[in-house]
């Protein structure tokens, strides 16, 4: 019995119990640098995560922003589209309105040429027929002086 209650340490056993002392020191201080680390990486990663949400959400809204322009754009050019008819249509209409108006000013000019030529002629024609009535008048102006002279003869 007494050899089991000899309780005396081995000469090796300080020694391992200092060498593992020491050793769980060394563990729980790196146990304690990657729990830092690891805190330090999930900040991080929450960080990003966070900034990764926002962007995700700047990205949705471009998105919606980006489909209204384009239904903006798509109906400014239906608009376009429809001015350019119209003005098309605006341009011949404007080409048909000059053709008639430069007929209508040829039309006019022709007229009055005709005005004038048949005043002229009209002028003319008063001018022979005042010549015939100047001369019928100094034939009667003749026939009465000649009467006269005849009634003084006479009397």
């Amino acid at each position: 019995m007494s050899s089991y209650l000899n309780l005396t340490p081995h000469p090796v056993c300080p020694r391992m119990i200092s060498y593992l002392g020491e050793q769980l020191h060394l563990q729980r201080a790196k146990t304690s640098d990657v729990q830092t680390g690891m805190a330090n990486t999930k900040r991080t990663v929450e960080s990003l995560q966070s900034h990764n949400d926002a962007l995700e959400a700047e990205k949705k809204a471009s998105k919606i922003t980006s489909s209204q322009q384009t239904k903006k754009i798509l109906a400014l050019e239906e608009h376009i589209k429809g001015q350019e008819i119209a003005l098309l249509d605006l341009k011949k209409s404007n080409n048909h309105l000059q053709q008639k108006q430069t007929m209508a000013d040829e039309n006019h000019k022709n007229e009055c040429i005709e005005m004038r030529e048949l005043l002229v002629s009209q002028k003319e024609e008063l001018k022979a027929e005042l010549i015939k009535e100047r001369e019928k008048h100094a034939a009667e102006v003749i026939q009465l002086q000649s009467s006269m002279r005849l009634a003084k003869r006479g009397a």
